[in-house]
């Protein structure tokens, strides 16, 4: 098992407790929706794909969760569409990869913030001490050296978030053609709160709904200057990004996700 590292007290308290909590909620969540579908209501679920914004599209929803006779299920960034009965309706949040990745790693750099401390454990320290910036680790993965690529792209993946591609939660394009009526909606980080008005009103949401200015409720990083990338680093950091951006073009053309303007 990995080494965690050391957190305060207090954060300890705070990290297991809200994992303790959510572990109980999604029970709770499990068993209404059990009864909603004998009801005939409605089943909405959320796939939270990890930073794309959608803890703070979540915390605007959770208070309209079990209204219009209807619930909305936030899922853990473990549920697939797969996971979803074939027939309910699925919305998420994607975002372009790289821009993804960075904010991913810079996060887990600070161990997931002061909101949500999610201690990294001893692979990911490994790799950040290795690679102390994105770049670094980039221009490793575009190396001349196999060796030297191989060890980059197991680094990659042994970090929280870049390890996940947007395959996971979409599985393939066929499978996503298969259920393309079940897609609510699937919304951009970087129009998010334009995107929150169609799907406000796709779910039925009151007009006073809105998402969080607060970037601590919604576990955004500090602002900051962003390290920049080499075109090297960029490069390289592209190359294992390719099935994602290759996905998120499928979505463009299906008619299931606005290009950007």
């Amino acid at each position: 098992m990995s080494e965690m590292a050391p957190l305060p007290a207090t954060d300890q308290l705070r990290y297991y407790a809200r994992r303790s909590a959510s572990y109980v909620k999604r029970r709770i969540q499990r068993v209404e929706a059990s009864w909603a579908r004998r009801r005939g209501d409605p089943v909405v679920h959320f796939l939270h794909v990890g930073k794309t914004g959608g803890i703070a599209l979540g915390r605007a929803i959770v208070p309209y969760e079990r209204q219009g006779g209807r619930i909305i299920l936030w899922h853990p960034h473990e549920t697939s569409l797969r996971d979803v009965p074939v027939g309910e309706k699925v919305f998420l949040v994607l975002r372009d990869p790289l821009d993804r990745i960075r904010s991913a790693y810079k996060a887990r750099q600070r161990q997931g913030g002061k909101s949500l401390p999610t201690p990294a454990p001893g692979a990911e320290r490994d790799v950040f001490s290795r690679y102390p910036s994105l770049d670094a680790l980039g221009q490793a993965l575009g190396s001349a050296e196999a060796e030297e690529r191989h060890r980059a792209e197991t680094a990659f993946h042994s970090v929280k978030h870049l390890q996940d591609h947007y395959g996971h939660w979409l599985v393939s394009h066929d499978y996503v053609r298969e259920r393309r009526d079940d897609i609510l909606l699937i919304c951009r980080q970087e129009r998010l709160a334009t995107d929150f008005e169609a799907l406000k009103q796709k779910l039925g949401l009151p007009a006073h709904a809105a998402l969080s200015t607060d970037a601590h409720r919604a576990n955004r990083a500090p602002a900051g200057k962003e390290a920049a990338l080499s075109a090297e680093g960029e490069a390289g950091l592209r190359r294992i990004l390719a099935e994602d951006y290759e996905l998120i073009a499928f979505l463009e053309r299906e008619g299931l996700l606005e290009p950007l303007a």
